[in-house]
C-alpha cells in the first residue's frame, strides 16, 4: 500500500516542485566596444556603411508607373550613437545621419529620370531612434522606429532635381514608434578592422509601409557594417 501510494505521489510533487521554480529573467542586451561593455551613461559615436535595397512587389514603383517588381540598391553611409543607459536597461541609440548614393534601380523610375534615396525627419535633426530587443531567447536585433525615406525621380541630366514635385514617395513610419513598425536588424560581431561587425538585414528584419498606399509593404534588405568614429572599435551586442 505504502508503495503504490509514493508512485502515484511521485510526479505530484514533481510537479510542485517546478511549480514554485522562479521564471528565468529575460535577458537584457548591451552595447560592448572592443569586448568592453560601454560605461552606462555614455554614448559611442559609430559610423555604418554598405549596400541597402529597398524592393517592392507588384503594386506601383515609387514614380506611378506600374509594374511586376522594383528595386532601388544604394551605396549607403550612415552615423549616429549608441549607449547603455543608467540602471542596466537595455542598449539604445539612434541613426542621426543617412545618406544613400550612386543608386541603381530596376522599374522604379520611367525612362529619361534616375532613382534617389534620402532620409526623412533625419535632416531635420530628428533621428531614428533604436533599442536592442530580444525576441527570441538569445537572438539579439535592434529594433530602429521613426524609419522614413524618400524614393524620388530625378531627371537624368539634373540628378539634384526631382523630376517635378509629384514624383516621389515617401516609405516609413511617418513619427510611429508602434513595435514592429520600424526595421529590426541582426546586429553580427566583427573580429577585427578587417572583418568589423555589421547590422544584417535579412529574415525577420521588418519592412517599410508606403504612405500613399498603407497595405504595400517594401524589403529594406542588405548590410551596413560598423565601426566606433574614433578609433574604429568594434561594436557589438551582448547580455
Amino acid at each position: 500500500m505504502l508503495k503504490k501510494l509514493f508512485i502515484v505521489l511521485a510526479p505530484l510533487l514533481a510537479i510542485a516542485a517546478f511549480a514554485v521554480m522562479p521564471v528565468a529573467a529575460q535577458a537584457t542586451g548591451h552595447y560592448y566596444s572592443n569586448g568592453l561593455k560601454i560605461a552606462e551613461g555614455s554614448k559611442k559615436t559609430v559610423i555604418e556603411w554598405g549596400t541597402i535595397t529597398l524592393a517592392g512587389g507588384v503594386e506601383s514603383s515609387p514614380c506611378g508607373s506600374r509594374v511586376t517588381a522594383w528595386h532601388v540598391t544604394c551605396h549607403t553611409a550612415a552615423g549616429g550613437t549608441v549607449e547603455n543607459p543608467v540602471g542596466g536597461l537595455p542598449g539604445v541609440g539612434a541613426t542621426e545621419a543617412y545618406a544613400a548614393y550612386q543608386c541603381e534601380s530596376e522599374n522604379a523610375v520611367p525612362a529619361g529620370t534616375v532613382a534617389r534615396l534620402m532620409a526623412e525627419k533625419i535632416e531635420n535633426g530628428v533621428g531614428w531612434p533604436n533599442a536592442v530587443i530580444e525576441p527570441e531567447p538569445g537572438k539579439w536585433r535592434v529594433e530602429s522606429s521613426k524609419v522614413k525615406l524618400r524614393v524620388a525621380c530625378a531627371l537624368a541630366t539634373e540628378p539634384e532635381t526631382t523630376a517635378g514635385s509629384e514624383r516621389y514617395e515617401e516609405i516609413g513610419g511617418y513619427g510611429k514608434e508602434t513595435p514592429g513598425e520600424g526595421l529590426r536588424p541582426e546586429p553580427h560581431k566583427g573580429t577585427n578592422a578587417a572583418h568589423p561587425g555589421a547590422f544584417v538585414f535579412g529574415a525577420g528584419a521588418g519592412e517599410l509601409q508606403v504612405e500613399i498606399r498603407p497595405t504595400q509593404r517594401v524589403r529594406y534588405e542588405g548590410e551596413l557594417k560598423t565601426f566606433g568614429y574614433l578609433n574604429q572599435e568594434l561594436i557589438s551586442v551582448k547580455e
